[in-house]
């Protein structure tokens, strides 16, 4: 498994299944006998098709040097979900729950769980791995690590495909590298440098940490010492509190670099969940996927986001009005050396309230001299964050819908440790809660005499129903264009 290979480039993802739709492979997904759902009181029943997936969190990791048994480059896949179902042709139903994918020796062999339902198999199944305790060389902690699934004839009601994988803890501690050693040292006395000293020349610097926050200091005592312009007593209570809360803050940074210099954990992740499920109801049909992230770390916290969440959800009922989307990108809140928080979603805005008592021109001097401090943070750490975002395709005749919920992304990439990495890669690159739901459904005249179930030995071309699979597969193309377009405008 390479990077980008799964599910996270929403292009790629939205390009791939639209083949497999146009082409008839998706259908192929199940095998059983071709019959479809009927009513008593209708001459129609409906074909249907559907499809969800979600990952939790996509880790790709660049090492300053190779790791025995390991190697120097680490990209996983952890709780991920699949399922498809279809009425065309055939009747198929699959759901997949994995715990973790990918091509990195130990790592990936540890994680290596899978609970695969197929219609033309095992109804059900589930997979538990057993918990690791700080691996040695690795500092690798893995805990609670399950996945189940299960599906039924998808001419039935109710859920016909369900999977779910949820993994308690993974943590990459420190690794006993001399190389790693000399990678957070220089990250350090980077930081350290950024950081600076309120003495002599540096107390007003304005490329330093201290610099700026000693300059917004005097402009806010300024401002409450000046005689010509007395203030009141709250303003100067306020002013007193920010200025306390000013000097803190390098404190607070310079404890959060102490602690990187001392020795840190590259990859700290809580609990991770994904749940894809499908489900008819009448002769509607629902793709729901689910992702969640209880939270993350990077470098010993130098760098952690909170808890975040996604849903990408499709109906589609074969007439007209009865299709629907539902998308929830996860907003990521990123927080710098435990001093500064960044909430991340369609706008980048700091959080907080420092500052909101003070008069309207010492809060902007507030705010500028936050966002200075983040810039300088953001630089020296190779800080990049791109927010996730949706994108959705839905037909006004009722016969399909599909919506793309593209990965948050984090990267962490100091520039001081460029030379240590191989060459184009990033230290620490994280894309979080990613999902897609597709769905068809189209009303035919009901056969006057059901088809019998045929067994199927191959899995060629299946001849999917093209109508039905060329509308879901133009809506996944569509989403993949608008998604190529926005990286590039991200990119930029």
């Amino acid at each position: 498994m390479t990077k980008g290979t799964y599910m996270t480039t929403t292009g790629r993802v939205a390009r791939l299944t639209a083949l497999a739709l146009a082409t008839g492979t998706l259908v192929a997904a199940g095998a059983g006998g071709a019959a479809a759902a009927t009513t008593s009181t209708s001459k129609l029943t409906n074909q249907i098709q559907a499809l969800g997936n979600g990952a939790v969190v996509h880790l790709h990791i660049a090492l300053p040097a190779s790791v025995p048994g390991v190697g120097q480059i680490i990209d996983q896949y952890i709780s991920t979900t699949d399922g498809t179902v279809t009425t065309v042709t055939n009747l198929g139903a699959k759901s997949v729950g994995t715990i973790g994918k990918g091509a990195t020796p130990i790592i990936s062999d540890l994680l290596n769980g899978q609970a695969v339902s197929d219609l033309a198999g095992k109804h059900s199944d589930s997979v538990a791995l057993v918990d690791q305790d700080n691996l040695a060389g690795l500092g690798l902690t893995l805990k609670a690590l399950v996945a189940k699934s299960n599906v039924k004839a998808p001419n039935l009601q109710g859920v016909v495909s369900h999977s779910e994988s949820t993994v308690a803890a993974v943590k990459l501690g420190t690794l006993t590298l001399p190389a790693m050693s000399k990678a957070t040292d220089s990250v350090g006395s980077s930081l350290n440098g950024v950081l600076g000293t309120v003495d002599g020349t540096a107390s007003t610097a304005t490329n330093t940490i201290s610099g700026v926050v000693n300059t917004a200091v005097d402009s806010l005592n300024s401002a409450t010492n000046n005689a010509a312009a007395p203030v009141s007593q709250p303003v100067k209570d306020a002013v007193a509190t920010v200025t306390t809360a000013l000097d803190q803050l390098v404190a607070t940074i310079q404890s959060a670099i102490n602690g990187l210099t001392a020795g840190t954990g590259l990859v700290d992740l809580g609990i991770m969940t994904s749940q894809q499920t499908i489900t008819r109801k009448g002769m509607a049909v629902t793709s729901d996927v689910k992702n969640s992230l209880a939270g993350l770390s990077l470098l010993g916290g130098l760098v952690s986001v909170d808890a975040l969440a996604s849903q990408a959800s499709a109906t589609a009922g074969g007439t007209p009005g009865t299709a629907s989307v539902l998308h929830t990108p996860g907003v990521l809140t990123v927080h710098v050396a435990d001093a500064l928080t960044l909430k991340i979603g369609k706008t980048i805005e700091l959080t907080g309230t420092l500052g909101d008592a003070l008069p309207p021109a010492l809060q902007d001097t507030v705010s500028s001299t936050l966002a200075t401090v983040l810039g300088l943070l953001r630089d020296t750490l190779g800080l990049d964050f791109q927010p996730g975002s949706a994108v959705e395709s839905v037909a006004k005749d009722g016969t399909s819908a599909a919506t793309t919920v593209s990965a948050a992304k984090l990267i962490l990439n100091p520039p001081v440790i460029a030379s240590l990495l191989p060459k184009g890669e990033k230290l620490l690159t994280v894309e979080l809660v990613g999902a897609q739901a597709a769905v068809g459904d189209k009303l035919i005249a009901q056969s006057a005499t059901p088809s019998q179930p045929v067994a199927v030995t191959a899995l060629p071309r299946t001849g999917a129903n093209l109508p039905l699979t060329a509308t879901i597969a133009t809506g996944l193309m569509g989403l993949a264009f608008v998604a190529r377009r926005r990286r590039r405008a991200h990119a930029e």
